[in-house]
């Protein structure tokens, strides 16, 4: 079975940092674990030693196909979220602006 470490992906999905990318992760984590499913067959938690001035370990996963595809689908899922948020409060904020103007 192949797999991506979290680091590998965080350029593809555009994220500029780990701890953001992390909480991702975390999600898609808990929504794998609420199906009662085993998390270790797709998700693994592995450090890489790095040397940046000194050597030193730094956090990493790796992920399964259906880990990505699940990373995936949160994504898409925070998206739709906050697109829905902007629409809302741009709606009220014309009923509010309809409402001041209108008297009503």
């Amino acid at each position: 079975m192949g797999y991506w470490t979290g680091r590998d992906l965080i350029p593809l999905l555009e994220y500029d940092e780990w701890r953001n990318f992390r909480l991702v992760i975390d999600k898609a984590i808990a929504a794998y674990r609420a199906s009662e499913m085993s998390v270790s067959n797709h998700f693994v938690e592995t450090n890489n030693m790095v040397l940046i001035g000194a050597q030193r370990s730094r956090e990493d996963w790796f992920l399964t196909k259906y880990a990505c595809y699940l990373i995936a689908i949160m994504l898409i899922l925070q998206e739709l979220v906050l697109g829905m948020l902007r629409r809302i409060l741009s709606l009220r904020l014309v009923v509010r602006n309809w409402e001041t103007n209108n008297g009503d």
